[in-house]
């Protein structure tokens, strides 16, 4: 699994935010030297992409801050920079040497203090964990971050797991490392096949609702009787790994709480589902 630090964040942010058009990676391959003015005129736009790629990934941590930095790349609200973790530190009012094994709180803070547009949301960190993290003794860790409005991770606490400077990180919303409501862990532990029997012995829960009558048919196969489940049963599948439930989910979710069972369903994958 790739490992990511303060560079990879960086070049995200480059590649994303700077060098997205023609035009700006004519830009830094002539301020870089690659190429002399008007010399891109006979050259292709995918290899001058290519050259602009290959030469960015030449830099240092300090040239990319560098050019982060001379081009307000990825500001926050109102032209806040969110990459300036000091500045950050500052407006929450909180020493980011304080930040560690607080992430969700922090994440909180960021976005309540509202220098970014998005949520702070909640789930299993599968990245590097240093040997001399505080979190060094922990498998599948819990972790909080934020995923803007625009679908990207910011992670203000990474650099815990990693035992490096205080930084923050900025990186695509399907990186592996980022399990949001834990639902890849939960697929692999509670998969449908270990989906429990109806049990009367407890609650059951009548169904009058065909397509969900339907649904919970093809997840519990025979282990459903027609028109009813237990209570056991509605637990499982509102926790249920949202790769498992797929597109079921949002009716799922809808009838369980309509039927007053909202508070079975973990609150981030709610979230997810029914609100984006």
């Amino acid at each position: 699994m790739k490992i990511y630090s303060l560079q990879d964040s960086l070049l995200f942010v480059i590649r994303n935010f700077f060098l997205s058009d023609v035009d700006s990676c004519i830009q830094f391959l002539e301020e870089q030297g690659v190429l002399a003015s008007g010399e891109s005129d006979d050259i292709d736009s995918f290899e001058l992409f290519d050259m602009a790629e290959s030469e960015v990934k030449t830099l240092s941590v300090s040239e990319l801050k560098h050019l982060v930095e001379v081009f307000d790349l990825f500001l926050g609200k109102g032209n806040f920079d969110i990459l300036d973790i000091d500045a950050v530190a500052n407006e929450i009012n909180d020493n980011k040497e304080n930040w560690v094994a607080r992430c969700f709180e922090i994440a909180s803070a960021i976005v309540g203090a509202d220098l970014i547009e998005g949520k702070a949301v909640f789930g299993k960190y599968y990245g590097k964990v240093h040997q001399d993290s505080f979190f060094a003794d922990s498998s599948f860790p819990n972790h909080g971050w934020i995923l803007t409005k625009h679908n990207y991770i910011i992670d203000p606490t990474r650099w815990v797991f990693e035992a490096t400077e205080p930084y923050i990180y900025i990186g695509e919303v399907d990186n592996p490392e980022y399990d949001r409501g834990s639902n890849i862990l939960k697929s692999l532990l509670s998969p449908l096949s270990k989906a429990p029997s109806f049990d009367d012995s407890g609650r059951v829960i009548e169904i009058d609702n065909q397509e969900i009558e339907d649904i919970l048919y093809q997840l519990f196969k025979d282990k459903k009787e027609p028109n009813k489940i237990s209570i056991n049963q509605a637990l499982f599948i509102a926790n249920t790994s949202l790769l498992d439930l797929d597109t079921s989910a949002k009716p799922i979710f809808q009838w369980l709480s309509d039927n007053g069972f909202k508070a079975f369903i973990p609150i981030d994958n709610y979230e997810t589902v029914m609100n984006g």
